[in-house]
């Protein structure tokens, strides 16, 4: 399809009052730009627009923002692999001060640089619609992170961030544990692969301690976070009541970070999901099952599939099995199960832990009301 095939079937699809306009594989130009944000401005069915690939340069965002500041309706634009650089962000964030009220933008692979970053950043200083916010692979630095992570502690809306794929480093990461710390409202924050070390690390889990907001936090890829960085979220779970899904999966862990997780989850009652790149043997197994023993709100560990395929690793499935349907069975026998029933796999271990503490206390119940049983 052409560049103006491609167009004119974007125009058809926004005067058909579809909800979601996708456009991809064109080439579009100022002047076209312009067109279609105004056709969506007047077409209130429109929510989502997606421009994926159509070579969009700064004077075709320019064009498309200045047609979308008016816009009452369109709740999400995706920006994806465009040509947008820092003067094309500077356009859109203008539309976000002027009042556009988008709720989810994501900029993705556009160039954005440090000056995109502060200008978005300026921006949600007093945008009040946008709630959702994803720059993946922008070539933000360590000053675009601090402008951005300085920016949310002023904008009380904005709850899902994400800057994976952008190099902010620790300096990043510890702008960012200054915003959690001084009350920012986020609920989900990705620093996947942003160059983060353990300092980084070490910094956002103090922030942790004192955070009631966050919820997920990804810090996963492309990071090298060690044992003293995991080691110190994983401390950091003693105090927050909060955060329910951490993501890791980081290649420099090793048992002792493992283990140190093990033994904070055992009284943690929020973090549902976790995901870490290994738990690094058998050793690391068997601290998990011990921890699945006695917290019932794990539901979800994400390891490398050889954590999980032997014996120990379906008990480990099992347990979180009886975690996520919410099963009723006596953590006493786990270590009685026997090895034919580990071999058969997750669903033959609940089933025989359900049936032995269904016997087990049937047992108990006649013991206590008949004196003779």
């Amino acid at each position: 399809m052409t560049g103006v095939d491609a167009f004119h079937e974007a125009i058809q699809q926004i005067r058909s009052a579809e909800p979601r306009i996708h456009i991809r594989g064109a080439s579009l130009s100022a002047d076209q730009a312009r067109q279609i944000g105004s056709e969506v401005r007047r077409n209130a069915t429109v929510e989502e627009l997606i421009l994926e690939n159509v070579r969009l340069d700064a004077a075709a965002a320019a064009a498309l923002a200045s047609e979308l500041s008016r816009d009452r309706t369109l709740n999400e634009l995706v920006l994806c692999s465009n040509a947008l650089g820092a003067d094309g962000m500077i356009a859109i964030a203008g539309a976000l001060r002027d009042g556009v009220r988008i709720g989810r933008l994501v900029v993705q692979q556009n160039g954005i640089g440090r000056e995109g970053a502060n200008a978005i950043a300026a921006a949600l200083r007093s945008n009040v619609s946008l709630t959702e916010l994803a720059l993946y692979g922008n070539r933000i630095d360590a000053e675009g992170g601090e402008a951005i992570a300085a920016a949310i502690t002023h904008n009380t809306n904005l709850e899902w961030l994400s800057l994976y794929g952008n190099p902010v480093g620790d300096r990043g990461a510890n702008a960012f544990a200054v915003a959690l710390a001084g009350g920012s409202r986020l609920r989900t924050l990705s620093l996947s692969g942003t160059a983060m070390t353990g300092e980084g690390a070490v910094a956002l889990a103090n922030a942790l301690r004192t955070n009631t907001a966050l919820t997920n936090l990804d810090l996963s890829g492309g990071n090298e976070i060690g044992d003293n960085g995991a080691q110190e979220l994983a401390r950091a779970l003693t105090e927050n009541r909060t955060l329910t899904r951490l993501d890791l999966n980081d290649p420099t862990m090793t048992l002792s970070a493992v283990t140190t997780f093990a033994l904070v989850l055992r009284d943690n009652r929020s973090l549902a999901h976790l995901r870490l790149r290994s738990l690094c043997g058998s050793l690391g197994r068997q601290a998990m099952v011990e921890t699945l023993r006695r917290n019932s709100t794990l539901t979800e560990l994400e390891v490398a599939e050889d954590d999980l395929s032997d014996e120990r690793g379906n008990l480990l499935r099992a347990l979180l099995q009886i975690n996520r349907e919410g099963l009723d069975v006596d953590d006493a026998f786990v270590f009685d199960l026997p090895d034919r029933v580990l071999r058969l796999g997750p669903s033959a271990i609940v089933e025989w832990l359900q049936r032995r503490t269904e016997t087990s206390r049937t047992k108990s119940w006649w013991k206590r009301w008949v004196p003779w049983w």
